[in-house]
């Protein structure tokens, strides 16, 4: 079993196979078995859960694994507090190949509002968390700051009350997903609260947070959240998501919440911010309760910010309201642009676009399937009135007849089945050289529209029928 083989590995002798590694400073500190801690100063990291060390003798900057022996769920799988006063040491936490289960929290680094001049890192890679609360927390007021997850699974909100999948506050400086998966019973998917202040980060403020091969699904709120208030900086930049070969489908199951949600408060800003940027390719945006995409730039009139989504060979579906509503009426230059797409069936507008230009945001599009948007699918909002655009000659206006069943790559019922008129009907131009499903572009004799180059087949076998 898995700790079968954890309980195996031997002591650690170079740092390229640490199970867990923390790195606070040069100094080594023997871990303290009665408290199940380091303590080397400024940095505090405490393994609580019932975790304890395999190793005799392990000390702060390397041992080969950590067991939970006794299982209580009312603490922290991994927590690293930094407990020193203002300071400008830098933190690095990597955690491979771990499970942290039946914990109140799975992994949580933090620093205290004094410290202004620390760098975070945090590595999470191979690991599986399953939480009552929160699955993995970052929170600082540090210059930069990284979360980077790979290959991991965050199960988080198990204990039904609260907790979020994954939550980072502060002065944010980017973060990369990739083969992850994250749901939170009680929460958000991902929710980042971001805070800059002054020149504080001065112009990397806003970067980009970016999901591959990943998905976030079936949470109680938004799937991916991002709250950005603005503290008089005026070169800061907005919020910018990219989506690649992802799937964010199934949340708001509390009826409160939807796919994306971006807002940015400009409050003291002097200015009207850079806006909220989305970039999605070969992902689905589908079945989430309220919305698909939310841009909120209408906060703390008369500044707000505009917004720009830019959607390529992803499938915009079946969402619970509009598929994209973006909000700016107190600033202009927004935009919407899609591309070789599906806006399908969607229980709103396909897009719903307001800014305070005379004709509102611009949407530019091709060679996509428009179909079944109530009460219409495309509408600009401006100054002088509503619009409702004509599509594109070459758009469809056809049912895209997605699958709606399991295949044997998973859950993909956003995936056309074969025949559907959305195959063979994309643009070469944009499409990108793999679909969500990595199979290459294009499958037969043209380019399909949406996340899914490859219908499913139909059904094979025997029938037999018995009376």
């Amino acid at each position: 079993s898995l700790q079968t083989a954890l309980n195996a590995l031997p002591a650690n002798s170079t740092s390229d196979i640490h199970v867990v590694n923390v790195q606070a400073s040069t100094n080594t500190q023997a871990y303290d078995t009665a408290t199940r801690s380091f303590d080397v100063g400024h940095l505090y990291v405490r393994f609580e859960g019932g975790w304890t060390n395999v190793d005799s003798s392990p000390v702060q900057d390397g041992y080969s694994a950590i067991r939970d022996l006794t299982g209580p769920v009312d603490a922290t799988g991994l927590y690293v507090y930094d407990s020193g006063a203002s300071h400008g040491r830098s933190k690095w936490v990597s955690v491979n190949r771990f499970v942290f289960s039946d914990v109140l929290n799975g992994i949580s680094l933090r620093t205290p509002a004094n410290v202004d001049a620390s760098e975070l890192q945090l590595y999470v890679r191979n690991t599986t968390v399953v939480a009552l609360q929160t699955g993995v927390s970052i929170q600082y007021k540090g210059t930069t700051t990284f979360l980077i997850m790979s290959d991991s699974t965050i199960l988080a909100g198990q204990g039904g009350a609260s907790g979020n999948g994954v939550y980072a506050y502060g002065a944010w400086d980017g973060s990369y997903f990739t083969n992850c998966r994250v749901t939170s019973a009680a929460g958000y998917g991902v929710l980042v609260d971001e805070t800059p202040r002054g020149n504080i980060n001065y112009y990397s403020i806003g970067s980009a947070f970016t999901v591959r091969d990943s998905k976030i699904y079936n949470c109680y709120r938004d799937g991916y959240r991002r709250h950005e208030v603005n503290l008089d900086n005026p070169y800061a930049s907005g919020p910018y998501l990219i989506l690649d070969r992802s799937r964010i489908t199934g949340n708001g199951t509390s009826g409160t919440g939807g796919g994306v949600c971006m807002e940015l408060d400009t409050k003291d800003a002097p200015e009207a911010l850079r806006g909220m940027t989305l970039l999605a390719t070969n992902s689905v945006i589908a079945s989430n309760a309220q919305y698909g995409v939310y841009f909120n730039g209408m906060l703390e009139a008369p500044r707000g910010a505009a917004f720009s989504a830019t959607l390529v060979n992803s499938t915009l579906a079946e969402n619970g309201g509009h598929g994209i509503v973006g909000l700016s009426p107190e600033s202009s230059g927004s935009s919407v642009t899609l591309y070789n797409s599906i806006i399908a069936g969607n229980s709103g507008r396909g897009i719903l676009a307001v800014d305070q230009s005379i004709s509102g945001p611009s949407i530019t599009e091709a060679y996509n399937d428009l179909f079944g948007n109530v009460p219409a699918n495309l509408t600009q909002v401006g100054t002088g009135g509503t619009n409702s655009p004509a599509p594109a000659a070459t758009d469809l206006a056809v049912d895209p007849q997605f699958s709606k069943v399991w295949d044997k790559s998973g859950l993909h019922p956003w995936r056309p089945l074969t025949g559907s008129p959305v195959l063979n009907a994309a643009s070469a131009a944009y499409a990108p050289a793999l679909d969500l499903l990595l199979n290459a572009r294009p499958i037969g004799g043209g380019y399909a529209m949406g996340a899914y180059e490859s219908p499913l087949p139909p059904p094979r076998g025997t029938v037999v029928l018995f009376r």
